[in-house]
């Protein structure tokens, strides 16, 4: 799926690499893609699966205006900017100690939770997935635990 990629010289010639995509791949839920103004718009274009994209306003790792040129490039996909939400927001919280250090990726700026906001992502990843490819084969294990029932409300 991966093409065309020249992080040295974005406007010399790109050749997309045979052999670099994969066949399994049916649908991509990109999250927060730093990496999307790396591939020529021609690199875009060849991606032959349906892509959602998501994205913060605020993120100050790569310019929601780069994922958003990236999702226009392709033939199926589409972008989204979640407001006041920053490229850190979309990693789980981190734990006691990371945040006694002050880690940058640790710190919440103001703006959503980002516990909060992973809920509805997820489900947008989750819609997403089911609309695109074709009903879940039936497991050949049974689930070691059933899944806790919500508390009545």
């Amino acid at each position: 799926m991966v093409c065309g990629v020249n992080a040295q010289d974005r406007s010399g010639p790109q050749q997309a690499r045979s052999g670099v995509a994969d066949s399994r791949t049916k649908a991509a839920f990109a999250i927060a893609t730093a990496l999307a103004g790396l591939f020529s718009d021609a690199s875009l274009a060849a991606v032959p699966v349906p892509v959602q994209m998501v994205t913060g306003s605020d993120d100050d790792q790569v310019a929601p205006a780069s994922t958003l040129a990236a999702a226009a490039a392709m033939l199926q996909a589409s972008a989204q900017i979640l407001p006041g939400v920053t490229h850190y927001a979309f990693i789980t919280p981190c734990n006691v100690q990371g945040q006694r250090l002050g880690l940058p990726i640790c710190v919440n700026p103001p703006g959503p939770d980002r516990a909060a906001l992973h809920r509805p992502v997820a489900s947008q990843a989750v819609a997403f997935f089911n609309r695109q490819l074709p009903s879940p084969m039936p497991s050949p294990m049974p689930s070691p635990m059933p899944l806790p029932k919500p508390p009545p409300s």
